[in-house]
């Protein structure tokens, strides 16, 4: 009986961690948009929140379900 338990809470436990686990999706996030208004608006904080293949993206003080780009450099603010 206690081998039966210990294969199914095993079984559980690799259930649960393979629920969590995400590979990240393909692409990138597109450019922020300039002047962006000052409501600062988080409806995401991963991918894995997104439908389909969008990515959790900041846009200014936003961060939102956007579709991905491809093939563009992010460039750096600083």
């Amino acid at each position: 009986m206690t081998k039966v338990f210990c294969i199914v809470l095993l079984g559980l436990l690799c259930m649960q961690a393979m629920a969590f686990y995400t590979p990240e999706k393909q692409g990138l996030c597109p450019p922020e948009t300039p002047g962006v208004g000052t409501i600062c608006l988080v409806s995401c904080q991963t991918d894995r929140e997104c439908p389909g293949i969008q990515k959790c993206c900041p846009d200014g003080c936003l961060v939102e379900c956007r579709n991905p780009v491809y093939g563009y450099q992010r460039s750096s603010r600083y």
